[in-house]
């Protein structure tokens, strides 16, 4: 598991708050190029991301994607997270909420506290409505600390 909570491995620049895209492949383009431009991660880590999501999209009710990598292409582990301005089919949910880890092989262990993040939005949507509301980066990561 993560040895910090989630805000450790993000910064500012990797919160988009109100990120206009309208397809889960723009989404997973703009939060990779923005890992890279960071130095986060490398040439394949966006490649690998939408294999993983072509096996099987990973959307869940009430609408997150906890996309992430099959392979382990990033250096150190970081997070990517966006709230979309609007909802956004991906694959059959639609989608409000998209986090992206780009873990580390010492950190793989945490992509299943991360995917543990669906089912426990699917069983309180009053949480997953409290982090849809927060409105920065510092309100967003504090409440995703917590539930991480």
């Amino acid at each position: 598991s993560l040895p910090q909570a989630p805000s450790r491995y993000c910064a500012p620049a990797l919160f988009f708050p109100e990120l206009d895209a309208d397809t889960p492949e723009k989404i997973l383009q703009l939060l990779g190029q923005r890992l890279q431009e960071l130095g986060l991660a490398d040439d394949a880590f966006q490649g690998a991301v939408l294999e993983r999501e072509r096996i099987s999209p990973t959307a869940f009710e009430p609408g997150i994607a906890l996309p992430h990598a099959l392979r382990v292409p990033a250096g150190r582990t970081a997070v990517a997270a966006a709230r979309l301005k609007r909802p956004v089919w991906w694959g059959d949910q639609k989608v409000q909420l998209v986090i992206l880890p780009a873990l580390s092989a010492g950190d793989l262990p945490a992509i299943g506290r991360f995917l543990a993040l669906g089912p426990l939005f699917q069983h309180d949507r009053r949480l997953f409505d409290q982090l849809l509301a927060a409105q920065d980066f510092p309100a967003f990561f504090a409440l995703l600390d917590r539930i991480f």
